[in-house]
């Protein structure tokens, strides 16, 4: 299940207001940017449609991508979720296990080839949890089932999955299968 708190694309193509903030916190490291996108993920959770999971875990960063950002956007956005919602936040319960493509230059056949093996879940953190992915933008949902996947096969309860931007096909602000 993903749940999409907004847009990154309007009806006419262009990115998003959230999405131009999004990218300046993220490319650019525009902290304004980036309490801007905190403020949202606060306003929006409250709202959220989904199971009260037990834990919110965010989607790793490439070590050598964290370093050079010198932040997980997707923990940023995690954080705010669970701070709004009481929930416990545990940021080292998945981690990227290799080098990989930045997604944002990959065709959309080229992310979906994206090898499972990229995530791995730590069993002593997620065994039997109910759990929440969070990331910052979904568009083939790859790098989420990636996570769900790592997650479930080290023994998570559940997994549902929330980002705070979709793109056009998704039913933005409905969780969707």
């Amino acid at each position: 299940m993903v749940y999409c708190l907004g847009a990154y694309r309007a009806n006419d193509r262009h990115a998003t207001a959230v999405a131009r903030a999004l990218a300046d916190f993220k490319y650019h490291g525009d902290r304004a940017a980036g309490r801007a996108i905190y403020w949202l993920a606060t306003r929006y959770s409250a709202s959220l449609d989904v199971n009260a999971p037990c834990v919110v875990v965010p989607v790793p960063l490439e070590a050598r991508r964290l370093r050079s950002r010198g932040f997980n956007q997707a923990a940023w956005i995690a954080r705010a979720i669970a701070q709004t919602r009481g929930l416990r936040l545990d940021a080292s319960a998945l981690a990227r296990t290799g080098r990989s493509t930045a997604q944002a230059t990959l065709t959309r056949p080229a992310r979906r080839r994206q090898s499972v093996a990229t995530f791995a879940a730590r069993a002593d953190r997620v065994g039997g949890a109910d759990l929440l992915i969070v990331d910052d933008v979904t568009t083939t949902g790859t790098t989420l089932a990636n996570c769900a996947l790592a997650l479930e096969q080290a023994g998570a309860s559940s997994v549902q999955a929330v980002t705070l931007l979709g793109v056009e096909r998704y039913d933005v602000g409905r969780s969707i299968s």
